[in-house]
């Protein structure tokens, strides 16, 4: 590609980069250019720039289509669900309602997937004085928050089936429709997750913030994430997917991985002083029932299926990864790992990714997938060890090699 090319190319990457936090790198201005040629036509790839620079909506809608892939489908990294779920049960049993949002929704499918959960899980008409359920989903992409509000989705959407709640969809020849008592609980805006006036009034019990950020640099990961932390309950669940960043907000925050995916909790809030009296509090605040699974802990956590021989290491490992003396809990592994199995290679790898030695954690997940190649479980640690050094690409691949294998 000539300078001149190039040029505009690289002044429509930068206002792609300023609208939507996509970040195009140097290798994919190639393919900018060939969608500016096809959106351009004979203005060619400067007059989509200048039209883009007058404010031209139709082109911005355009090239942000091009630039911000819309894959998704139902019920993706499913032990999310299963998440959500144990929430709203919680809530039914405070008698509280459950806000949900889909943030990047893209067209739909996970907000429809979470609606379903809702929708699975009333009981009729909320209790007087309950606000109801609602699941609310934002993007960027106008045309993609159309598509997503009408509710209709061909057979690829659902390719990972429907995890047992086909009773709430319609089949319509080669389509699938969320029945009329799920649409209810959904609503669809375009809103730039980058904007730190994100309209919403209240506090969101779950946010789903997943396979987006793959696609931003840090600092546009870390813009999002505070705009989006701060719309949570303070005991709600934060949901990231398995090849996502994790955000600097949320160190400290106590966290799960089930399956490869991640959910964070807001951390409590700071002890009062003792020459301090707290002011009393308005009204009792449930605590939110325990998340299938582990306790939750600092994360990624370690593995804990073990022979029961070996459950004291293993308490003790996770007492000192709590602790963040992950290089001690690695010196300890290290010294009773005879005869090492691949549990103890896949915790080894844990640990190196703690202590930031990716390329080690990697080799030592490829060889527990060597090892036992239909263990699904070695492969969403694979994908976590791929995401860490940045091949977000066979992360996901390997994410979908897993979920082949849950069938």
């Amino acid at each position: 590609m000539s300078r001149e090319a190039a040029d505009p190319v690289r002044r429509a990457a930068e206002l792609v980069e300023t609208w939507s936090g996509v970040s195009v790198s140097e290798s994919q201005l190639p393919v900018l250019a060939e969608d500016l040629a096809r959106i351009g036509g004979p203005e060619g790839a400067a007059g989509v720039v200048a039209r883009l620079l007058g404010g031209d909506h139709a082109a911005r809608e355009a090239i942000l289509a091009r630039v911000t892939p819309p894959e998704t489908y139902f019920f993706r990294h499913a032990s999310h669900f299963q998440i959500l779920a144990s929430l709203v049960r919680s809530r039914r049993a405070d008698g509280r309602a459950c806000t949900v949002l889909s943030a990047g929704c893209s067209t739909g499918e996970e907000a429809w997937s979470a609606a379903v959960i809702l929708a699975a899980l009333d009981g009729g008409e909320p209790p007087a004085g309950r606000l109801r359920d609602s699941v609310i989903g934002w993007d960027l992409a106008a045309d993609r928050v159309a598509r997503a509000a009408r509710g209709r989705y061909r057979a690829w959407s659902v390719r990972a089936g429907l995890a047992g709640y086909d009773a709430l969809f319609r089949r319509d020849g080669d389509e699938w429709e969320v029945q009329p008592r799920v649409r209810g609980l959904v609503r669809f805006e375009q809103q730039n997750l980058l904007d730190p006036a994100l309209p919403w009034p209240g506090r969101f019990d779950a946010i789903f913030f997943r396979n987006v950020a793959i696609y931003w640099k840090q600092e546009t990961v870390e813009r999002a994430c505070e705009n989006l932390t701060r719309l949570l309950a303070s005991d709600g669940v934060f949901l990231l997917g398995p090849c996502d960043p994790v955000p600097a907000a949320l160190a400290g925050w106590p966290t799960q991985l089930v399956d490869g995916a991640q959910a964070y909790r807001p951390p409590p809030p700071p002890c009062y002083a003792p020459t301090r009296r707290p002011p009393p509090p308005a009204a009792p605040v449930p605590a939110a029932a325990p998340l299938p699974a582990a306790a939750w802990v600092p994360a990624p956590p370690l593995p804990t299926t073990r022979a029961a021989g070996d459950a004291g290491l293993m308490a003790e490992l996770e007492a000192l990864a709590a602790r963040g003396a992950h290089a001690e809990a690695l010196d300890r592994l290290r010294s009773r790992r005879s005869p090492a199995t691949i549990l103890d290679r896949r915790c080894e790898a844990v640990l190196l990714l703690h202590l930031g030695r990716e390329a080690e954690a990697l080799a030592l997940f490829r060889q527990c997938v060597f090892l036992e190649p239909e263990d699904p479980a070695h492969r969403r640690w694979l994908a976590v060890g791929l995401a860490a050094l940045g091949r977000n690409d066979d992360a996901e691949r390997e994410n979908r090699n897993a979920l082949a294998l849950e069938r």
